[in-house]
């Protein structure tokens, strides 16, 4: 089942991971990136999936 619910995360432009919080097990999510600095905002990355763990693993 699709639930469409955006979570932003923000990161600084020396850092290259972020971590999002409140994940599922064994479930699959969709991430886009985008970058700004001074001059403004990109375009959203593709859509990449990632699929959580089981629990307990």
């Amino acid at each position: 089942k699709w639930h469409n619910r955006m979570q932003n995360v923000t990161v600084t432009g020396t850092d290259s991971t972020g971590i999002v919080m409140g994940l599922k097990p064994s479930k699959i999510y969709l991430f886009r990136v985008l970058a700004e600095n001074r001059i403004g905002r990109s375009e959203p990355s593709k859509p990449v999936e990632a699929l959580t763990q089981e629990e307990g693993k």
